[in-house]
């Protein structure tokens, strides 16, 4: 059995498969990938949502999965725990978020954040996670798989994620991107990285954004991506009362 066969890639050309983010086909839909899960899944949306004092629960789902997170104020920023959830993988997340920049008692003011964390927990696949048999093979013919299901390895990586934002009273566009390294057992140490260009509205109490971007992953074993569409949004609530 051979899903998808090609041959495993040197490194010039996994070098060319980094750059190019459009027209590669995303891992959900992969035939038998190899990839340690990506720390964090989703991109939180547009800095400087949240004023002095305020805290947030936030959730965010896309092609590539999904995540729910609490923040609460602490020092120049917020910390942030979550848990991230893909095809193949279920992680908790530990992060602090920076607030750099941002003037909120403007309508029209410009934002900056610089995100950092760690996630760990089970994920990664390796082959597909394909049971063992003999002759099958995987993308990237130098790996074998080996039997062992998602939730029965264990995957450790982190993350630092900047973006700006311009805000314009209730409507927002921001930018973000996200690199990322993890590992997992049996799984080589996975480099990911990907960026979103989005709007977010505020209606209500609620913050609300969509965003459009692309991402990919790659090891010593496999490389893949595409494209990513993205809806988050947001509650704040005020702990400094």
């Amino acid at each position: 059995m051979h899903c998808c066969p090609k041959s495993r890639r040197s490194a010039a050309s996994r070098g060319a498969g980094v750059a190019a983010l459009v027209g590669l086909v995303w891992v959900t839909s992969a035939c038998q990938p190899t990839f340690a899960p990506p720390p964090a899944t989703t991109h939180y949306g547009a800095a400087g949502r949240l004023v002095p004092g305020e805290g947030e629960i936030a959730a965010a789902a896309s092609n590539a999965g999904g995540t729910l997170l609490g923040a609460a104020p602490l020092g120049p920023g917020t910390i942030e725990l979550g848990a991230e959830g893909g095809r193949s993988w279920a992680l908790g997340l530990v992060g602090y978020r920076f607030h750099l920049l941002g003037k909120e008692s403007e309508e029209t003011y410009l934002a900056a954040d610089w995100a950092v964390g760690v996630a760990a927990g089970l994920g990664g696949e390796r082959c597909g996670n394909q049971d063992l048999a003999p002759g099958v093979t995987c993308d990237g013919d130098m790996v074998v798989p080996d039997g062992v299901d998602w939730h029965r390895r264990f995957a450790i990586g982190g993350y630092i994620s900047p973006g700006v934002a311009l805000h314009f009273d209730w409507f927002v566009l921001f930018f973000r991107t996200t690199l990322q390294v993890a590992t997992a057992r049996a799984v080589p140490p996975t480099f990911w990285a990907s960026a979103l260009f989005g709007a977010e509205v505020r209606v209500g109490p609620v913050r609300l954004y969509l965003g459009l971007g692309g991402g990919l992953y790659t090891n010593d074993s496999d490389s893949n991506g595409g494209g990513l569409i993205e809806l988050g949004g947001s509650i704040p609530f005020d702990v400094s009362r």
